[in-house]
C-alpha cells in the first residue's frame, strides 16, 4: 500500500485498524470449517527511509521481516 502525503504515524494507525478488524473476521471453508487470518506489515517513509522506490520497498521489506521475527501479526516501522 502507498499512503500519499501521509506521515508514518497515520499510516501505522490505518494499518493497525485494518489488522485489528481483519484478524477478528472469521472466514469459512466450503465444508463450513471456520478459520481466521492475520498479517504483518513493514512501513517505510519517503525521505527518512529513502528517496527512490527501490529503497522504500527494500526498507519496508526489511521491517516486514522484523515484524515476523518479533512474533508476527504486527506492524513494524
Amino acid at each position: 500500500m502507498a499512503f500519499v502525503d501521509e506521515d508514518v504515524d497515520t499510516a501505522r494507525r490505518v494499518l493497525q485498524r485494518v489488522l485489528d478488524e481483519f484478524s477478528r473476521h472469521v472466514f469459512g471453508l466450503d465444508d463450513g470449517q471456520p478459520f481466521s487470518v492475520t498479517f504483518s506489515a513493514g512501513l517505510a517513509a519517503f525521505g527518512p527511509d529513502g528517496g527512490r522506490f527501490e529503497e522504500l520497498i527494500r526498507r519496508a521489506d526489511d521491517r516486514l521481516y522484523e515484524a515476523k521475527a518479533a512474533g508476527r501479526n504486527r506492524i513494524a516501522s
